[in-house]
């Protein structure tokens, strides 16, 4: 068995928890849906910040998959540091060495050798977040009821 089925299960419960301080500064949890298999998947990512965008780097990419998940762009949500951010997701491939994606995650891990492949996560605008948010009411089951508990008005059980 590889170390990555005892470490990574670890590394999400601290992430998840009031611990997280340890790791958030560098390790995020990434949520998405398998595109063919449509199950949810939850993994480890370590991330850097590049403007709005969070800049991930699969070590090894040709023995991981779940990189492939966004060859196109694909929804999912990052959990930071205990706050759960949607994002959309696209995989980069940069040949350049000047690239400032690659160089923004070559800042925060200078240790690492290859950023030719990059996945790149944007935050996306929450579901009607401005129009929700200028349009909130009391759902309709939250209305006046009279002493009996029935909505109509009427007294029978």
């Amino acid at each position: 068995m590889s170390m990555r089925r005892f470490a990574n299960p670890f590394v999400l419960w601290i992430l998840s928890s009031r611990c997280h301080r340890v790791l958030s500064g560098a390790v995020g949890v990434l949520d998405y849906e398998g595109r063919r298999s449509h199950r949810p998947v939850r993994l480890p990512v370590q991330y850097a910040r590049s403007d709005e965008m969070f800049v991930v780097c699969p070590a090894n990419p040709d023995s991981k998959l779940w990189w492939r998940n966004f060859e196109r762009p694909h929804a999912s949500t990052l959990l930071i540091q205990r706050q759960s951010v949607p994002v959309t997701g696209v995989v980069i491939r940069s040949t350049a060495t000047n690239d400032p994606l690659a160089a923004a995650y070559l800042e925060r891990f200078p240790k690492v050798r290859d950023v030719s492949l990059l996945v790149v996560f944007t935050p996306s605008p929450s579901p009607g977040s401005v129009a929700a948010a200028s349009a909130v009411t009391a759902p309709q089951w939250f209305g006046r009821r009279n002493r009996v508990g029935r909505p109509d008005g009427r007294n029978e059980p």
